[in-house]
């Protein structure tokens, strides 16, 4: 696609998308974006993200776009660390989750100042939580993302998009599925629940500083165990080793 979008002196595509990502270097980093970016970038001019798509995007069609892409890029991060406070696209539950917030914000007009209805607000927010929570990207990313640009377009049009992914949220759920491991999508989605929650230290109550540097690494001396393993109330018990390791068990430590 750079060779495809080449202008000498006027358009590079590769410089294009790594000074973009360098301009968020300190938010974005833990995975490569480029593929996020230009499926970005085919959705916005597409409304789909398939590698066939991307191939018959035309030159001027994306050197056209790439600006407008670029800002709804920036305001779909600053939404993601203002509007649902998470610290570090670590904790993303998957990098493409970006893309239907970029293809809002270049949709959304005025694009300079966007400022959301409340509908809007809603469902921006119910799609994060309703995509991680029920692990929505775990396969067929490329149709789903089709799926939720239709659904951003209802958003865009302060329509209701109505309960796209039915979410279970009972105890049983949690307990169930809650294994702590930071790779699972599930188990990010709730970490950035109890970061938007802006927990206190347990040792003297003062606020837990969340930044680009929060761990996203499971074993790691942020995340521990309200009950701890060793305790005698665990010793003393017949919980498993999955049921300690939950979820439901671990609090967020500065």
């Amino acid at each position: 696609m750079t060779a495809k979008t080449y202008q000498y002196n006027v358009f590079n595509l590769k410089e294009k998308i790594q000074k973009l990502i360098e301009e968020n270097a300190d938010y974005l980093e833990f995975e490569d974006y480029k593929d996020v970016v230009l499926k970005s970038i085919a959705a916005c001019l597409k409304g789909d993200t398939k590698q066939k798509t991307i191939l018959s995007l035309q030159r001027e069609d994306i050197i056209s776009c790439f600006d407008s892409v670029a800002k709804a890029f920036n305001f779909a991060i600053n939404y993601f660390k203002n509007h649902l406070k998470i610290p570090t696209s670590g904790l993303f539950p998957y990098s493409v989750m970006l893309i239907p917030y970029v293809y809002f914000f270049y949709k959304l007009t005025p694009s300079a100042m966007p400022v959301l209805k409340p509908l809007q607000e809603k469902q921006l927010l119910d799609y994060f939580w309703r995509c991680a929570l029920t692990e929505r990207y775990q396969s067929s990313s490329d149709t789903k993302l089709a799926e939720d640009i239709k659904l951003m377009d209802k958003c865009l049009n302060d329509q209701s998009y109505g309960e796209f992914a039915p979410v279970d949220i009972t105890v049983k759920k949690f307990i169930n599925n809650g294994n702590f491991k930071m790779s699972r999508a599930y188990i990010k989605g709730l970490v950035c629940l109890l970061v938007a929650n802006e927990p206190h230290s347990l040792y003297n109550n003062a606020s837990i500083i969340f930044d680009s540097n929060w761990p996203v690494r499971t074993n790691c001396n942020n995340y521990h165990h309200f009950f701890p393993k060793k305790s005698n109330c665990i010793k003393s018990s017949n919980y498993s080793n999955d049921e300690v390791n939950n979820i439901c068990n671990i609090v967020l430590c500065d």
